[in-house]
């Protein structure tokens, strides 16, 4: 067996492993190319050429000192050293580049996975809630107070509009992640623009919300000055954006939150949204 640097002739083999270890996520050819391409890093490990597993890290968006951990072992060379054999090699690549973490997040600390990542020192950053919502149930109507208007963002100003708005909502709390104006354009292309919250001349919130290849509705994030916040805009932000998802025929929604996110939680379940899982996000220092 040899650890090496994946390569684009190994782009098949990764797609047949891919399928054999996570059948229910649609993968292609073109797909896996696209991720192999997207990744800081890519190590696989091979045995008379046939590939036994694969560790990638990809960058995280917002938090540029941080990539998450992807990969697998096929499962008859599982319990054998492989995976821990990738795990080494692909930090001593990332060591040599300008990250300092390396992340997972697992819905089952009792899971395989969890235990070989704990078993590698990697310990438990934070935990995240997700939340649904049948959104059948009834919505209140939208019931600005004077003065107060929702609008579609509009053009390259909505980015620079969405990111002061973001970092004063979100920079003293311990799950901001900042966006480069690059990263902010990208994801309005592929899941829309959001609506902003204005008073007079001034834009003071937002809320972002966007229909999932799967017919879900996504909501995250909301955001609110902070000299406005707990006066219930948040909430009549939330009832615009269920209320237009409704229109579009979406029926399920989605939301996250951290865990110890208390005031968000309070406002999501009494709009009916109720805890289904959670993500548990490991950690692990890369020059540890």
């Amino acid at each position: 067996m040899r650890i090496r640097e994946a390569q684009s002739r190994d782009a098949a083999a990764l797609l047949a492993l891919h399928q054999q270890l996570f059948p229910a996520q649609r993968a292609t050819l073109g797909s896996v190319r696209q991720l192999m391409a997207a990744a800081a890093t890519l190590t696989v490990a091979e045995q008379n050429g046939q590939v036994l597993g694969y560790a990638a890290a990809y960058p995280v968006p917002g938090l540029p000192q941080l990539v998450d951990l992807a990969g697998g072992v096929a499962p008859e060379q599982r319990r054998q050293g492989v995976g821990t054999h990738l795990l080494k090699a692909l930090l001593e690549t990332l060591q040599r580049q300008p990250y300092q973490a390396l992340t997972y997040a697992v819905t089952d600390m009792a899971s395989p996975a969890a235990h070989f990542l704990t078993h590698h020192q990697f310990t438990v950053h934070h935990e995240e809630w997700e939340l649904h919502r049948d959104n059948h149930l009834p919505i209140p109507a939208v019931q600005l107070p004077e003065g107060f208007e929702l609008k579609r963002g509009v053009g390259h100003a909505a980015a620079a509009t969405f990111r002061r708005l973001y970092d004063a909502s979100f920079g003293p709390h311990p799950w901001y992640q900042p966006y480069s104006e690059e990263e902010i354009l990208n994801l309005f292309n592929r899941q829309g623009l959001p609506w902003f919250l204005g008073y007079g001349k001034q834009t003071i919130g937002f809320v972002w919300y966007w229909r999932e290849a799967k017919g879900q509705g996504i909501i995250e994030p909301v955001g609110l000055l902070p000299v406005l916040q707990g006066q219930g805009l948040g909430r009549i932000m939330l009832h615009h954006a269920l209320a237009d998802l409704r229109r579009q025929g979406i029926m399920q929604v989605k939301i996250g939150a951290w865990s110890d996110n208390a005031a968000a939680i309070h406002l999501y379940q009494a709009l009916g949204f109720h805890h289904t899982h959670t993500l548990t996000h490991l950690k692990l220092t890369i020059d540890d």
